[in-house]
């Protein structure tokens, strides 16, 4: 593995930049977006720029992220935006996912993510969260919501959607 990654943030301005590699040599398969592919001995690459800028009122943030191994390459890009009320935050934001693969089946399929949710701050470190969110998969993909390590009882039918709701308290100690 190697990686490295670079930053720059000045007042309400924040910016980074970073890449990784890393060599497969166990076989198998890795994930790599809508996508399950072949990984054995090849490179598995990321490369991905963020930014953000406070504006006061509103809080914009946006990321492009590539990751590559063999043929297939996911690109997938973010835009959200968060708005301070009081104590509370509002949070809105988008992602798109297009895979470019070598199965024509898969070629230029595209996952869309949008959320919604609302942060309570009872402290510095505690606060109330509510977000909704709703996955529309391409015709090739059944991504759900959570897919990854969570407990999402079952992926939607290929081209289908996913939703879903969380509330919960959130603390830093």
């Amino acid at each position: 593995y190697i990686g490295g990654r670079v930053g720059f943030a000045a007042g309400p301005f924040d910016i980074a930049a970073s890449y990784a590699q890393e060599r497969v040599s166990t076989g198998g398969f890795a994930v790599l977006g809508a996508a399950t592919v072949p990984a054995a001995a090849e490179s598995y690459k990321t490369a991905n720029i963020g930014g953000s800028y406070d504006f006061g009122v509103v809080k914009l943030m946006g990321y492009f992220n590539q990751e590559k191994v063999l043929d297939f390459k996911d690109n997938i890009f973010s835009l959200s935006v968060v708005v301070p009320l009081g104590q509370g935050e509002i949070h809105v934001g988008g992602e798109q996912s297009k895979l470019n693969s070598p199965i024509a089946a898969q070629d230029g399929n595209k996952v869309k993510k949008f959320a919604l949710g609302y942060v309570y701050n009872l402290s510095k470190r505690t606060a109330l969260y509510a977000t909704g969110a709703v996955v529309d998969n391409d015709s090739a993909s059944a991504i759900s919501l959570g897919s990854v390590g969570s407990s999402a009882t079952a992926a939607p039918t290929p081209g289908g959607k996913s939703k879903g709701f969380e509330v919960g308290i959130r603390h830093f100690f």
